[in-house]
C-alpha cells in the first residue's frame, strides 16, 4: 500500500484536492504536450549542463521544464534561479522531504503535460532525446517508454566505474543498461510516460528513498500497461566518482530493494539475491574456519578463489571492452558493487523482521 502522507502533490491534483503547487489558472484546453520533471538535491555540479542540454531539444512541441528542489544548500537553486530568469519554459519547485520521490510527485502534480518525462539531474540529453521519447510513444501502445541507461565520467576512476556499470559482472541481467536492447522491459529508465498511467495506478511511493522508480513501473506492469525500451532513446548518466560513494550507493539500492520484494515478491530474482548470499556464506565460514574446522576453511578458500577469478574474469573482459587502464581499476570497483549492495540487502532483512520504523540516516541520506 502507498503512503498517502508522502504523496499529497500528485494524488491530491490528480484528484482534485488541494494541492500546493498546482496552477488553478490552467484549463485542459491549455494544456500542453510534454512537461520534463527533474527531482534534484545539491546537484550544483551537474545541473547546470542538465537544463541546458534539456532548454536546447530540437523538438517541435511545445514543453515545460519543472525542476523541484530538496532544499540544496550547495548553489544548486541559485542556478536554478539563474536558467530560470533566462527561459519561461522552466519552473522551480520545492520538495521540501527532500527525496526523489516526493520530488517527482510535486512536480507531476504541477506538470501541465499530456506526457510526463522523468530526467534526471546527473544525466546530459543529445539534442533529439525529447523528440526520440515522442516518437517511440507515438508509435507504440506503451504506457512508459525509454531508453538504455549509458554511464560516463570525466575520471579516471570514474570511467572504469561507468564501464563496470554497463556490464553483467557489476549489474546482472538488467535489460536498461544495454545499449542496443529494444522491446518491453521490466523497469524503463527515467521514462516518458502518458499521464493516464499515475491515474491507474497512482504516484511514486514516498516511504521509498530509492528504487521508487522500479517499484511504479512494476505497478504499472501489474496493471497491464506495457514498458518499452528504445535504443534510440540515449542519454549519458554520470556515476559516481569515488569508490566510498559507489559503495554507497550500491548500499541504498540493496537496502531499499527489500522494500520493493516485500511490495512485489514474484520480481526478486537471483541476480538480487546473489550478493547478500555470498557475504552470509563468506561470514558463515569465516567463523566455522575460525572454530577449528578444516572443512570450512577449505571452503571458504575455494569460495574466495572463485570470487576473485569472476572478478578477474569480470577485469579482462571489461578492459578489452574499453581499455587497460580501465581493466587494471575494475577489481576495485565490482567489489563496490556486490558487496555494497549485498550489505545492504541484508541491512534491509534485518530491519524489516526487527520490524524497524525508523530508518538508519546511511540509508536514507544522499549520496553523491
Amino acid at each position: 500500500m502507498l503512503r498517502k502522507d508522502g504523496l499529497p502533490a500528485a494524488l491530491k491534483n490528480m484528484l482534485g484536492i488541494d494541492n500546493p503547487h498546482a496552477d488553478r489558472s490552467t484549463q485542459p484546453s491549455d494544456r500542453i504536450r510534454l512537461s520534463v520533471v527533474i527531482p534534484c538535491r545539491n546537484e550544483n555540479q551537474f545541473i547546470g549542463a542538465c537544463i541546458r542540454s534539456l532548454i536546447q531539444q530540437d523538438v517541435k512541441e511545445r514543453f515545460e521544464i519543472v525542476v523541484a528542489d530538496g532544499i540544496s544548500t550547495d548553489g544548486t537553486r541559485d542556478t536554478l534561479e539563474r536558467v530560470r530568469r533566462c527561459d519561461s519554459r522552466i519552473r522551480v519547485i520545492d520538495n521540501p522531504q527532500q527525496i526523489a520521490s516526493t520530488g517527482l510527485n510535486y512536480a507531476i502534480a504541477t506538470a501541465k503535460g499530456e506526457l510526463v518525462i522523468r530526467t534526471d539531474a546527473h544525466t546530459v540529453y543529445p539534442p533529439d532525446y525529447l523528440s526520440r521519447c515522442l516518437h517511440a510513444i507515438d508509435v507504440r501502445s506503451a504506457w512508459s517508454v525509454g531508453g538504455p541507461q549509458l554511464a560516463a565520467s570525466d575520471t579516471s576512476l570514474g570511467r572504469a566505474i561507468a564501464a563496470a556499470y554497463q556490464s553483467s559482472f557489476a549489474v546482472g541481467g538488467a535489460k536498461c543498461h544495454y545499449a542496443d536492447h529494444e522491446g518491453p522491459v521490466d523497469h524503463v529508465y527515467l521514462g516518458c510516460w502518458r499521464r493516464h498511467a499515475f491515474l491507474r495506478v497512482g504516484a511514486f511511493d514516498t516511504a521509498l528513498v530509492r528504487n521508487q522508480d522500479v517499484e511504479f513501473d512494476l505497478r504499472v506492469s501489474d496493471a497491464g500497461g506495457e514498458l518499452w525500451q528504445s535504443p534510440t532513446i540515449q542519454s549519458h548518466y554520470y556515476v559516481r566518482r569515488s569508490l566510498q560513494a559507489l559503495f554507497r550507493q550500491n548500499m541504498q539500492f540493496g537496502f531499499w530493494k527489500v522494500q520493493v520484494a516485500v511490495r512485489h515478491p514474484s520480481q526478486l530474482k537471483l541476480r538480487h539475491l546473489a550478493p547478500a548470499l555470498f557475504i552470509v556464506m563468506l561470514l558463515s565460514l569465516s567463523i566455522a574456519s575460525l572454530l577449528s574446522s578444516s572443512v570450512a576453511l577449505n571452503a571458504l578458500l575455494v569460495l574466495v578463489a572463485v570470487y576473485f577469478g569472476f572478478v578477474g574474469l569480470g577485469a579482462i573482459r571489461i578492459g578489452l571492452e574499453s581499455s587497460a587502464r580501465i581493466g587494471v581499476l575494475i577489481p576495485f570497483v565490482l567489489p563496490c558493487y556486490h558487496l555494497g549492495y549485498g550489505y545492504g540487502f541484508l541491512h534491509g532483512i534485518v530491519n524489516l523482521l526487527l520490524g524497524r520504523s525508523k530508518i538508519l540516516s546511511q540509508f536514507r541520506k544522499l549520496t553523491r
